[in-house]
């Protein structure tokens, strides 16, 4: 579940990834 996860990456430009922090 996605909603667990405490990072995700996120593609704000084609090729670059960023990691996103999320508080629980």
């Amino acid at each position: 579940n996605i909603a667990q996860l405490a990072k995700v990456k996120v593609m704000k430009r084609p090729g670059h990834w960023e990691d996103l922090h999320i508080p629980r």
